[in-house]
């Protein structure tokens, strides 16, 4: 998964890799977000790669967690 904001054209991931955009519907609104396709990965080319789950929001959900700080 890839998450952009600002920094890159997420159409040139979509047709450079084949990434699938992710619906926002649940997530920030202020990225965007991106999943590879199925079978493909971003891992060096040749390495055998075990991988779990898809892209159901119960799937990608999990590494969006916001930590801020605050002063008391």
């Amino acid at each position: 998964m890839m998450v952009l904001k600002n920094f890159a054209d997420k159409e040139v991931f979509i047709q450079k890799y084949g990434m699938l955009e992710f619906p926002k519907t649940f997530l920030c609104k202020e990225y965007e977000y991106l999943v590879c396709g199925t079978g493909t990965s971003f891992d060096p080319q040749g390495e055998l790669v075990m991988s779990h789950g898809g892209i159901t929001l119960d799937e990608v959900i999990v590494p969006f967690i916001r930590i801020k700080t605050e002063d008391n």
